[in-house]
């Protein structure tokens, strides 16, 4: 009887469980349910039209632009698509690196830092070997350049190696700063050190210290080497500064080096460095040497008091090779240098009451641009620029300089949404119509947050009348795809409407600027043309496209395929790709 039982009970459990059995099994597992089957499809497809477009610019003239977006595709698909992404980046240094296509190395090294950042971004060495292998593919005149010791050229190429790699592999971005010294010590080695010792003070003194021990091993090819790297321990500000000596340009023998080192041991290090590789040579004149001694001589005396004492013996055997009337000028351009320091505000307005005591008109014009451009615009003083204004003798330029300071003024206040400015009088005291353009957008947007549709609206349709004014067809455009972008943000339809505006009339131009966020100003003093630019990113028409990609993927895939010229249309499409991409994985 107990057989029978037991073999009843469990078929009675088999039949309880078999609907959860069923059930586990037919659960779709959590990459199959529709969303991420949808998406991965999506995916795909992006994928396979930006392999597409890899493919179509393979012929793509001018070679710069072939190489930009083909790097650009590299770098936005390695992590979906190494093997491709890998593929298309050699597809670029080949493009370079065929001698048929290219003999000026002048022209192929800017684009072989292109690639080679990209590389050393995703793989440090796939870049080196490229760089490697530069110098057997390019012309001789590429190679000669590039292999001789301390090419400046290899030097840069290493450090965007080593800047990308650095951010992935300490020990390889490490390994290519310091075969960067070997070659070259530029300016950027400094600024590099600099921005990373605000975010970790110990590496940077670490790849410091690498740098003046690979220097010890090497004759200077010039002493701004040395003093190039003073400023990352003796400069108050992040700066180097250049003089004329003679007719060498000297870094650091007239800049600031007083401040206190921020780590005294390194700095010591650095001056026995300095004093042992700072010497005459055929290359490095001794007055050269002398006023770089001569402004590390503090230092020198604040640290090392001992050196100190030889250092001035150097001097005094220094000085007869100076000439007096290069020491006399590099002793007032150092007095000059530390008033500007100390009394930069007060040197202004002396600047400004000398102006108006200039006879000559045009002269005096130009200065009182000149300070209200580089100094009152800066501080946002506009009364006191305005004031400068108003004294400018030709009408058309004082008109135009009010205007240009009207736009910034009235910038100001939008930016801090001032009730006064949903006024249009202020606007429409100014005549430049490509600025008017810019402030009626930004007014709209003001109108929009308040949630006044109808003002945003009225104030879009006086920007779309004022940009039909814009003389410029580049500029004009630009105003255009700033009017889509604020449309975008009001009504889509609308401003994919105002997008196609924009895009027939790229199609109408000889070249079109794809990738420029800047308007242009255009200022003419007495003859003298000054361009002045206003950034704002939603000039950009990559900016317009990442907008209409997040709201529809294929009408801007379609609005793309309607630009006529075959680079613009591949960078376009692009574009839209690229941001599609990014959508759809978050």
């Amino acid at each position: 009887m107990r057989a029978p039982l037991l073999i009843a009970i469990g078929v009675w459990l088999s039949l309880i469980a078999a609907p959860f059995c069923h059930a586990q099994r037919s659960r779709p597992k959590a990459d199959r349910t529709p969303e991420i089957v949808e998406a991965k499809v999506k995916e795909e497809d992006a994928l396979f039209r930006a392999k597409r477009i890899a493919v179509e610019v393979s012929t793509l003239e001018p070679l710069e632009e072939r190489i930009r977006l083909l790097t650009a595709i590299a770098d936005a698909l390695w992590e979906r698509d190494e093997t491709f992404a890998r593929q298309t980046l050699r597809q670029a240094f080949d493009a370079i690196s065929d001698q048929q296509r290219i003999e000026d190395s002048k022209r192929a090294t800017p684009l072989l830092r292109q690639i080679i950042s990209i590389a050393a971004k995703h793989d440090p060495k796939l870049a080196r070997e490229f760089l490697d292998g530069w110098s057997g593919k390019s012309g001789d005149d590429s190679k000669a350049r590039l292999n001789q010791q301390g090419s400046s050229e290899r030097s840069e190429l290493l450090l965007i190696s080593a800047l990308q790699a650095f951010q992935k592999d300490k020990l390889a971005g490490a390994y290519l700063f310091r075969e960067s010294v070997r070659q070259y010590v530029l300016p950027r080695h400094y600024y590099f050190l600099a921005e990373l010792r605000e975010k970790s003070p110990d590496e940077a003194d670490h790849l410091f210290t690498n740098a003046i021990e690979v220097l010890s091993l090497r004759p200077l090819h010039e002493a701004n080497e040395a003093m190039i790297l003073a400023s990352y321990l003796f400069s108050p500000q992040p700066r180097i500064v250049y003089t004329l000596v003679g007719q060498y340009n000297a870094a650091n023998v007239n800049g600031n080096l007083s401040a206190p080192p921020k780590n005294e041991s390194l700095a010591r290090r650095f001056l026995f460095f300095a004093f042992n590789k700072l010497t005459t040579s055929q290359d490095i004149p001794a007055p050269v040497i002398y006023f770089a001694l001569k402004n590390l001589l503090p230092q020198f005396q604040a640290l090392t008091p001992d050196l100190a004492t030889e250092v001035q013996a150097r001097l005094s055997s220094l000085l007869p090779d100076v000439p007096r009337a290069e020491a006399e000028l590099q002793d007032r351009l150092r007095r000059e240098s530390e008033r500007q320091s100390l009394e930069g505000e007060e040197l202004w307005e002396e600047r400004a009451q000398r102006a108006d005591k200039i006879a000559d008109a045009r002269r005096r014009d130009l200065e009182y641009f000149t300070i209200i451009q580089a100094h009152l615009l800066a501080k946002k003083d506009f009364v006191a620029a305005r004031r400068l204004a108003d004294k400018i003798s030709d009408p058309t330029l004082r008109r135009e300089v009010t205007d240009y300071l009207n736009f910034w003024e009235i910038r100001e206040k939008l930016k801090r949404n001032d009730e006064l400015i949903l006024e249009d009088d202020a606007i429409d005291k100014i005549e430049e119509p490509i600025l008017k353009t810019i402030l009626f957008c930004e007014l709209a947007k003001v109108a929009s947050k308040r949630n006044d549709l109808a003002r945003a609206s009225e104030t879009l349709d006086r920007a779309i009348s004022e940009s039909s004014r814009v003389q410029d067809a580049q500029d004009r455009v630009q105003s255009k795809i700033i009017i889509a972008q604020t449309w975008m943000l009001l009504d889509a339809n609308r401003g994919f409407e105002e997008a196609k505006t924009a895009i027939q009339e790229i199609n109408k131009m000889e070249e079109f600027k794809i990738d420029r966020s800047a308007i242009t100003f255009k200022i003419s003093v007495h003859d003298l043309m000054n361009e002045l630019y206003v950034s704002d990113d939603s000039a950009s028409l990559f900016s317009l496209l990442d907008r209409m990609s997040e709201a529809d993927y294929f009408r801007t895939l379609e609005l793309c395929g309607s630009l006529q010229n075959k680079l613009l249309r591949s960078w376009a499409t692009w574009a839209a790709i690229r941001r599609y991409l990014v959508a759809i994985n978050k």
